[in-house]
């Protein structure tokens, strides 16, 4: 991820760079205090390789793959980024509102996450140019304005961005192919704008805070649940992008600032509720195959469960908004991921022994991977957006064309009507060879992804420079003048 110049190049852990200028503190003064964490750059790695996963494999999909969903990489995600602002915010010892939202503080958010966002948009603007010109029709793929699936046609991206919903989404920060995972680019720039409130709540006292964070969600799940009536509506972002909805998972990275440790008594409430998380899920995502009970669970004559409509498994909390697969996130399953954390921080080191080369190499490639992983997950949603017309299939999934060229004749004998894969009457050598070619096409879909968004990297890292230089050059001027 981007920053503003070189003396940012150490371990960019999440948004610990937006503030390093705060309170006008030198590089080395910052570098003295600040602490790596070898176990964040890990985690982060992992987080994104399983999105990129998540959005990759969803086709013909056997239940055992489902437990790339159970590591939960968003929700983790924004643990670890609760973490990284709780423990900046606590080494640079602010206190009032007026020392965290400074102007350093802004613009270095800008740099950060505005600008390559910026730069993708311009991306997506000549891609869809490029393509009205040779086809004379624009993009489109997978829409969260439209959820259906075209190949290439008059109902497009650019003519949505024309219409009020598209221009909200695209504000908030939604870009102009929002393929899969766009949902938490919204939710990164309000929680780099609301974090100093968050951080605020628990000052003074944490349990407040985290007490506080998690009855604002419940209020606004049990708010929003019933105001959404459609599940797919051309508003979904306003739900799906919304901070509020993981305001606890947040909350929950702020409370380890103080203490990570997994048998400390202040976590043991939360390695509890993990086991409920853990059931939530499991549910979610296997509750048609081990859990058929479910369907007629209820307490008080209430059924506490109910059946997933948009996808063909599972059971979600009924009382939630849970469409069309918002069922696994909520105030109720992050403390799985919690439990994910405290058990990185608690078995990995902080950091490795840099005298001996192999681990040095280690640390090197993970916080070199660490760095990009806003710069993926961009990449990643422009990416299959565009690809997907291209394969000219009519899949709900984002899977590259050459996924379904190579595994079309695999699994043909074996497809429902509707093309899912009928998994129970797959012999178990045909399924291991399906798996196999999944697998190949997921790292050859993975490599591509990361080389495109290390040049987008390097891209970025060259804009920001040039613009600052001739930003500098005309403060000089002025001021000299």
């Amino acid at each position: 991820m981007a920053q503003e110049n070189s003396r940012y190049d150490y371990n960019h852990q999440d948004i610990d760079p937006v503030i390093d200028n705060i309170n006008n503190k030198s590089s080395s003064e910052e570098s003295s205090k600040r602490k790596y964490y070898f176990q964040i750059d890990v985690m982060k790695t992992l987080c994104i390789i399983v999105v990129v996963a998540i959005h990759n494999i969803g086709r013909y999909m056997f239940p055992v793959e489902q437990l790339w969903h159970i590591f939960q990489p968003i929700p983790l995600f924004l643990i670890i980024s609760g973490f990284n602002f709780g423990n900046s915010f606590k080494r640079k010892n602010l206190h009032s509102l007026k020392e965290m939202y400074t102007f350093d503080y802004l613009k270095n958010a800008f740099w950060r996450f505005i600008f390559p966002l910026l730069i993708i948009n311009l991306v997506c603007f000549i891609t869809d140019m490029i393509a009205v010109s040779i086809t004379s029709y624009h993009v489109y793929g997978w829409s969260n304005f439209k959820l259906w699936f075209t190949s290439w046609g008059t109902n497009n991206a650019s003519y949505f961005i024309m219409t009020k919903p598209a221009l909200i989404d695209i504000l908030m920060g939604v870009p102009i192919f929002p393929g899969p995972g766009m949902y938490y680019i919204p939710i990164l720039l309000q929680f780099v704008v609301f974090f100093p409130l968050i951080y605020k709540l628990f000052e003074k006292r944490p349990i407040i805070g985290l007490i506080s964070c998690f009855l604002i969600e419940i209020i606004f799940q049990l708010w929003i649940a019933p105001l959404i009536v459609a599940p797919l509506d051309d508003n979904n972002v306003f739900f799906s992008g919304n901070m509020l909805r993981y305001l606890s998972a947040i909350a929950l990275g702020v409370w380890f600032v103080d203490n990570h440790d997994i048998f400390s008594k202040k976590n043991l409430p939360i390695v509890a509720m993990s086991i409920v998380s853990f059931f939530i899920l499991l549910a979610f995502f296997f509750g048609d195959v081990w859990l058929p009970w479910l369907d007629n669970f209820n307490i008080f004559g209430y059924n506490v469960f109910k059946r997933n409509e948009c996808i063909d498994y599972g059971f979600s909390l009924s009382f939630l908004r849970t469409e069309p697969w918002w069922g696994k996130a909520n105030f109720l399953t992050y403390f799985y991921p919690a439990l994910w954390f405290l058990l990185f921080m608690k078995l990995l080191p902080s950091n490795l022994d840099q005298n001996k080369k192999n681990n040095r190499k280690i640390v090197s490639f993970f916080r070199s991977f660490s760095k990009i992983t806003y710069h993926i997950l961009l990449v990643q949603a422009i990416f299959f957006w565009v690809i997907i017309p291209i394969s000219d299939t009519n899949s709900f999934q984002w899977t590259p064309f050459w996924y379904d060229i190579s595994m079309s004749n695999l699994v043909e004998p074996y497809l429902s009507g509707g093309g899912s894969i009928l998994w129970r009457e797959v012999p178990f050598n045909d399924a291991i060879v399906i798996l196999e070619f999944k697998y190949l096409i997921y790292i050859f879909t993975l490599v591509v992804i990361v080389v495109l968004s290390l040049i987008f990297y390097k891209l970025d890292n060259r804009l920001q420079k040039g613009i600052k230089h001739l930003l500098g050059k005309t403060r000089i001027r002025r001021t000299s003048g």
